[in-house]
């Protein structure tokens, strides 16, 4: 039987925090941490929710197969203070991630990724390296 999982990696990067003035004001975080609760709310046809904030690394918050959980995860994200974005390396380590567990755990599985982000790379050099992973 195949499982459908969501991978969800969100931008907490220092400019994640600015303020978008034609929608109340809602920092461009905010404004996410909304849209994502909104999903959660109305979907449930995934098995398992993974969420993961990025500024130049990955990191983990967790893998959920309660919606209300991360829902709860996702609510508690803040930005960082200082931080410069780097999509290219954060969408290659979790890329990694998955197809570790795709292939060791979760043969059969299905996994939609999500990457959220207000900003273009400003740092990473992997884009060969992200396309060959990306290929596979």
């Amino acid at each position: 039987m195949m499982m459908d999982n969501l991978v969800l990696i969100i931008d907490n990067s220092f400019s994640m925090d600015q303020s978008i003035s034609n929608n109340g004001g809602l920092t461009r975080l905010e404004l996410v941490k909304r849209q994502l609760d909104d999903l959660l709310q109305t979907n449930n046809i995934y098995e398992s929710v993974s969420v993961f904030t990025f500024e130049h690394t990955a990191d983990l918050l967790g893998s959920y197969q309660n919606l209300n959980e991360a829902r709860k995860s996702i609510s508690q994200i803040t930005c960082k203070p200082i931080g410069i974005t780097e999509i290219e390396h954060t969408l290659s380590q979790v890329i990694e991630q998955v197809m570790f567990i795709k292939s060791t755990d979760q043969k059969d599985s299905h996994f939609t990724i999500i990457c959220l982000t207000d900003g273009e790379d400003q740092t990473s050099n992997e884009r060969e390296r992200f396309i060959k992973l990306y290929s596979n």
